[in-house]
């Protein structure tokens, strides 16, 4: 069972930061922002510690720190509405409702 639960968190782990380093690509190319700023600025992870990152390479604080910001307040404001309407009032997926 724990190397389930290992394997399994690999595997998510995988897939976040190959989401998160596409779209720094993505957002790389662009808005121009140099790759190692918009890599800190989408990576899962800490503000802190991100912008401790940020300030030790020398790339734009500022971009990371905001970025973190606005990723956390669409997650707090957009996150509970979202999964209330997907999942309807009684917390059943709106597909096995009838």
């Amino acid at each position: 069972e724990s190397l389930h639960a290992v394997i399994t968190t690999l595997g998510y782990f995988a897939i976040m930061m190959g989401f998160a380093l596409g779209m720094a690509v993505a957002a790389h190319l662009l808005i121009g922002i140099p790759l190692v700023a918009t890599v800190l600025a989408f990576i899962p992870g800490g503000q802190a510690e991100m912008n401790v990152i940020a300030l030790l390479v020398g790339v734009a604080v500022p971009y990371i720190a905001l970025h973190h910001v606005l990723r956390m307040f669409l997650v707090m404001t957009v996150a509970p509405p979202l999964s209330a309407w997907l999942l309807g009032p009684r917390g059943t997926p709106s597909s096995e409702r009838s």
